[in-house]
C-alpha cells in the first residue's frame, strides 16, 4: 500500500485529525491516542568543543480504534526519530541480515557436531555458544519488529524543521480527511 507525505506547519495552532482510526479509518468505535515523536539534533561549534549535543523534540497523538491501538503503539515507538529507537533500529538494521547467515553457519556446525557426537565434552556441559545464540535470536526477532513496524506503522513523523514537520500516513483514505481538516497547515502534499 502506497504510503503519503504530507509536510505541515508547526504552529501553535494544534493539528486536527479526522474522528476515525489512522489505521482503518472505522469511525464509529472509541478512539485512543497513539503518540508519534521526532527529534533533531542540533550541535554548533561551541557545542562541538563542550560535547553536546541539543534535541528540540515534537510529539503528536493521532487517534486510531482500540482493535490497533496496541500494535499502533509499538509501531510507532519502533519507528519514533529519537536517541533510543533510532540506536535500536541501526542496531537490529546492521545486526539482522548477519544474523540470518551466522545462524545458518552455526546451525551447520551443530549439524556436524551431532553427527559426530562431539556436541558435549564429557562431563555433561555443552560446547555451545548459548548466550551468542541468544543475542542472535534477539537481532533477528528485532529486525523482523523492524520491518513489522514499517509496514504497520499509520502515522510517522519523517522530518522536522523550524517550521514544519512532514508525516507519513499509511491509509491513503484518512490522509484525504487529515488534508482537508488542515488545510490552511498544509504545505505539500
Amino acid at each position: 500500500m502506497p504510503r503519503t507525505r504530507i509536510k505541515v506547519l508547526t504552529t501553535d495552532q494544534a493539528l486536527r485529525w479526522p474522528k476515525e482510526c489512522a489505521h482503518c479509518c472505522a469511525s464509529g468505535t472509541a478512539l485512543r491516542p497513539v503518540q508519534a515523536g521526532i527529534a533533531r539534533g542540533r550541535m554548533d561549534a561551541l557545542d562541538a568543543v563542550r560535547g553536546r549535543v541539543r534535541f528540540s523534540t515534537l510529539a503528536l497523538h493521532y487517534p486510531v480504534c482500540q482493535a490497533h491501538a496496541q500494535q499502533a503503539t509499538l509501531a510507532s515507538w519502533l519507528m519514533r526519530k529519537s536517541p533510543l529507537p533510532t540506536l535500536l533500529r541501526a542496531w537490529f538494521w546492521f545486526t539482522g541480515p548477519q544474523v540470518l547467515l551466522f545462524v545458518l553457519l552455526a546451525l551447520a556446525g551443530l549439524g556436524l557436531a551431532l553427527i559426530k557426537g562431539s556436541t558435549s565434552n564429557g562431563h555433561g556441559s555443552s560446547n555451545l555458544p548459548w548466550p551468542l545464540l541468544a543475542l542472535c535470536l534477539v537481532s533477528a526477532l528485532g529486525w523482523l519488529a523492524v520491518l513489522w513496524a514499517r509496514v504497520r506503522v499509520p502515522v510517522r513523523l519523517v522530518r522536522l524543521e523550524d517550521d514544519a514537520v512532514t508525516l507519513d500516513l499509511s491509509n491513503p483514505r484518512f490522509a484525504r480527511h487529515f488534508v482537508r481538516a488542515n488545510e490552511d497547515l498544509i504545505v505539500s502534499a
